[in-house]
Order: C-alpha cells, then sequence, then structure tokens
C-alpha cells in the first residue's frame, strides 16, 4: 500500500516530489501550522465563517491546555443551526496570483486531529472542488462527527476518503469544517494532512516550532495637550503602558506653527512625561501628520518641527528626550490622489518630504518611521503594482521607493479579525516581505475607535472586549513567529482605554 503523506497545516514537511504534486505547489502549503504561524507561505489562511464574530469566532489558542497552539472554533447558541465554522484556503491567494487548486489524485484521504466538546452540533467535514472563490462556496461533504466522537481533553485523529469525483482535475481548493445544529459548541484543529492511506498519519509528529521573538507593541495617542497638563493623567499613561506591555508610544507633539515659527507647548510637561516613560522601558515617538503636509509648498513646516525637536533634545536632558519621529500623513485622501496624474505629483512630494525628514532624524540621532494604508501594495488588472514613483532608471513601486527611507512603519491594516484572506496578518503580508528584505521593522495595527467616522468592517471597538482580546492573543502568537514583523500598534490609546474600562 502507498503511504504518502502531505502534511498541509502543522509539521514543516512536504510533499515535494511526490506524483501529483509539484515541488512549487508543496511549497505553497509549508508553514500553514499553527506551530509556525497561521499562514502558508505563499497564501492559505484559516479563516472563520459564517456570522458575525459574537456568535461564532476563532482564535490560535496561544494558552489553556490541551488546545494550546491549536485553532480553535468557537460557536454560541445563538449561531445559526448551519453553515458556521472555519475554512482552510489550499493555495496562493495574492493580489495578481492565479489560483491553483491542489492535486490530491495521489493523497485520497484526508486525516484531522481534533479536539472538542460541539454539543448537541455535529462537526460536518467539506472539500471544496475547484479554486475556493468565496467563503459561501458549497462544498462536498466527506464525513461528519458527533459529540461522542471527540473529547475535550485528549486529541483523536480521523481519516475522511474523499469522493472520486474530487479527486480529479482542477484539484481541492480548501477545507470546511462546519457545526451544524443548535446550541453552543466548539472544535480545535491542530494537524490536516492529505495521505495516500487512512492510517498514513494516524498519530502525526509535530513540527519544528517557529521561535518565537519578543514583539513591541506600539500605541498611538492623540490628545497629549490635555494629558500633558495633567499629571495624575501623564502618570494613568504610563501605568497603562506598564499594564498592557505598551513599548512604543507614538505621541502627537503639541505645538503652534504661526509665521513660520513652531512654537512647542508644554515643554516642562513633555520632559517629565519623557523621563516618565522611559524609567517604564517605554520609547517615545514624536508624532504629527496630516495629508497637505506632503505637497513640496508645506515641507517647510515640518522641517522646522524636526528642527524644533532637535532643540528640545539637546536642551533636556538625555532621559527626556524624543527617541523618534512618526509621521502619520496620509496622501490617499487628498483630492489630488483621485487623477492618476496628479497623483504621481503627490507621490515625488511624498517621497521627497520622506527623504528629507529621514535625513534630517540620522542628523538628530532620532530614528525615523510613519504610517501607511495596507493597500500601497495594490496591483493592477495587469499584475504591475498600482503605486509607483519615478525613480533614475524608470517607476519604482511606491514601497520599494519608500522602505529604504524609514525605519520603522505601521501598516494601518485596520480590520475586525486577524486571520482570513481580509484579516490583519494578509494585509500586512507584503509589508513583512519587505521590512525583513530591507531591514524596516514592520508594525501590524488594529483599530478600536467607534463612531460615524470609522469605517465598518475595519475596527474591533464595536465588539465585546472578550473578543478582542481573543483576536489580540492570536495576532501576538502568529506575528512572534513571522520574520519581518516588529510587532502591533493600536490606535488609539483613548479607544483601548475606553474598552478596557467598558467591557
Amino acid at each position: 500500500m502507498t503511504r504518502m503523506t502531505l502534511v498541509v497545516c502543522i509539521t514543516a514537511t512536504a510533499g515535494a516530489g511526490m506524483p501529483g504534486l509539484s515541488a512549487d505547489h508543496a511549497t505553497n502549503l509549508l508553514v500553514a501550522g499553527f506551530e509556525g504561524g497561521v499562514e502558508s507561505t505563499l497564501g492559505g489562511y484559516f479563516q472563520c465563517i459564517g456570522g458575525a464574530p459574537t456568535a461564532v469566532s476563532d482564535r490560535i489558542a496561544a494558552f489553556g491546555a490541551p488546545a494550546v497552539r491549536s485553532w480553535r472554533i468557537d460557536v454560541q447558541a445563538s449561531a445559526p443551526s448551519g453553515g458556521v465554522g472555519g475554512v482552510i484556503p489550499l493555495f496562493d491567494n495574492r493580489p495578481g496570483v492565479k489560483p491553483q487548486p491542489l492535486d490530491v489524485s495521489a493523497v485520497p484521504h484526508l486525516l484531522l486531529r481534533l479536539l472538542g466538546e460541539p454539543g448537541a452540533r455535529q462537526v460536518r467535514v467539506e472539500v471544496v472542488h475547484g479554486p475556493f472563490d468565496g467563503l459561501e462556496r458549497v462544498g462536498t461533504e466527506i464525513g461528519r462527527l458527533a459529540g461522542k466522537d471527540l473529547s475535550p481533553t485528549s486529541w483523536s485523529t480521523h481519516a475522511f476518503a474523499l469522493p472520486a469525483d474530487v479527486l480529479g482535475p482542477p484539484g481541492i481548493g480548501a477545507i470546511r469544517v462546519l457545526l451544524d445544529g443548535p446550541g453552543a459548541g466548539w472544535v480545535a484543529i491542530d494537524h490536516v494532512a492529505f495521505c495516500g492511506s487512512a492510517d498514513a498519519a494516524a498519530e502525526p509528529t509535530r513540527g519544528a516550532t517557529a521561535v518565537p521573538r519578543t514583539l513591541r507593541k506600539a500605541m498611538w495617542v492623540w490628545e497629549t495637550a490635555r494629558i500633558l497638563a495633567d499629571p495624575a493623567q501623564r502618570e494613568a499613561l504610563v501605568f497603562f503602558c506598564r499594564r498592557h506591555g505598551v513599548t512604543d508610544l507614538f505621541c502627537q507633539v503639541p505645538y503652534d506653527y504661526k509665521d513660520d515659527t513652531i512654537v512647542l507647548h508644554h515643554v516642562a510637561e513633555q520632559r517629565s512625561f519623557n523621563a516618565a516613560a522611559r524609567s517604564a522601558s517605554v520609547t517615545v515617538h514624536a508624532l504629527d501628520g496630516a495629508p497637505d503636509f506632503i505637497f513640496a509648498r508645506n515641507h517647510g513646516r515640518l522641517l522646522k518641527l524636526l528642527d524644533a525637536l532637535d532643540a528640545f533634545n539637546r536642551e533636556g536632558g538625555p532621559d527626556a528626550r524624543y527617541a523618534a519621529v512618526h509621521m502619520d500623513n496620509e496622501p490617499y485622501v487628498l483630492p489630488e490622489w483621485k487623477d492618476p496624474a496628479a497623483r504621481r505629483d503627490v507621490l515625488a512630494d511624498f517621497i521627497t518630504l520622506n527623504r528629507e525628514l529621514r535625513r534630517r532624524c540620522d542628523a538628530a540621532g532620532m530614528a525615523y518611521g510613519v504610517d501607511i494604508p495596507f493597500w500601497w501594495d495594490s496591483c493592477d488588472a495587469s499584475g504591475k503594482p498600482a503605486f509607483t514613483v519615478a525613480g533614475p532608471e524608470g517607476d519604482v513601486p511606491l514601497l520599494e521607493a519608500l522602505f529604504p527611507l524609514i525605519q520603522n512603519v505601521g501598516i494601518m491594516s485596520y480590520r475586525e479579525r486577524v486571520t482570513g484572506v481580509n484579516g490583519v496578518v494578509a494585509c500586512c503580508r507584503t509589508e513583512f516581505e519587505l521590512g525583513h528584505r530591507l531591514g524596516v521593522p514592520v508594525f501590524a495595527a488594529v483599530e478600536l475607535g467607534t463612531g460615524p467616522r470609522v469605517e465598518k468592517g475595519i475596527t474591533f471597538g464595536c465588539y465585546p472586549r472578550s473578543y478582542f482580546a481573543g483576536q489580540l492573543e492570536t495576532l501576538e502568537y502568529v506575528l512572534a513567529r513571522t520574520a519581518g514583523c516588529a510587532g502591533l500598534a493600536i490606535h488609539a490609546y483613548e479607544f483601548y482605554r475606553t474598552m478596557e474600562e467598558n467591557p
């Protein structure tokens, strides 16, 4: 009997050279496991489906035996009785790449290692024949498990034979694990494999765990004038950083700009706060920015601000300095952005501004960072970069031009879930790769704001604190094992504090 195994989730072993699988395609599925991250190297993402996060949620369980380091799906009693669960895409799903389903003709058995307590629900396992082109895509059922088949405290491996009609071309696009029926229930998965026989991976071995790194945790602070004016609020902010593990603060600099002159406000209070933050091992970045600052005619304002910050640092003690500068200019909200020709001029000014700010920060001994949207790596219909700037040898992708000018970057990957094809991790993948290649630390950011100015679908702020806590746990677990990622950033202190005070 042929004993072939392609592990797609946990271990770092591959099916390269296996009949029906090219080495390149097998590689697409490596490092998809929960111990090494929540993604495959080219695009397989584990994603919860079927309901709002308040009814159906998922996370990588970072602690709590026995489901630690597994993908856990929780279904509340309020969830629909069908179509709720999770999906595992099995192909490269990045923009500009044509999805190539997985050929499993030589490995016609699917094995899942599960743990759970589905209650009155049944666990329905499906495979999607052909490309997985949406969460509503119907799959082919290959088996069901009832509560009596699973244990909430010990793992069990279950084999499912793939029917003949899904073994042929074009291949398998996704695995769906659904919980059908009434009431609450949950299931955790820590191993998925396609095998040549039902017993080929009955006792799967765990792959080498990616060594986690210590994450930085940044937070934006906008209401600094009010906070600096009140010693109790300054102390509360430092305490909040200690309690929540915040290592970096992007703090709006309070100042006036008039008659071509920068006047800093609350200078003594800024120095006192910076010193208190440093004593708590928190790095303070001087924050500013506005869309129209990027126009060449307005560059003088920020250049003078850099001069003022340099003087502030030189005139104060070493503990009271700003360690870095952080710019949150967002040119894509300008009217000119909508016109392709005008946009090229806007981006040219943007690059010029960042080049000069970096030069001045280097001279002043401060690190230089910026915030950018996650979609600046987008491609057009032909697969070419959608946003470019002119270089000496032709057009250069915007991020390729920007990253050499900065020393850290916050990606505004504002979404209401961490995993999935439109989750926080997916939004930052290109930036992680570029940051890793060029040595630029990348912060993946989440939004906690609410209100009419916050777009629907981008914030955790409209969900219970418990949901955000679970998603944050998953994000920290994944990012600590992701090359090129410095950590995460939270927007912003005011919203984060409110969430903690009013769960």
